[in-house]
């Protein structure tokens, strides 16, 4: 949800979707995903997705 507008937006899909995962906003605005698993049972996911919400995408950062 962009502060600005106070209003949800449809972003673009994650590479992998994740449950149980972290996440944190990082000071540049961009929010950081870790770990978590893509269904209930399945391993730990090792890999790092970043969301830039100036243009509503995702992308790869370095595995964990």
């Amino acid at each position: 949800m962009p502060p600005a507008s106070a209003t949800w937006q449809l972003a673009k899909p994650m590479a992998a979707p994740r449950l149980a995962h972290s996440a944190v906003r990082l000071r540049n605005g961009e929010v950081l995903v870790t770990g978590g698993r893509s269904k209930q049972g399945e391993p730990v996911l090792a890999t790092v997705e970043v969301y830039n919400p100036s243009d509503g995408a995702w992308f790869q950062g370095a595995s964990m």
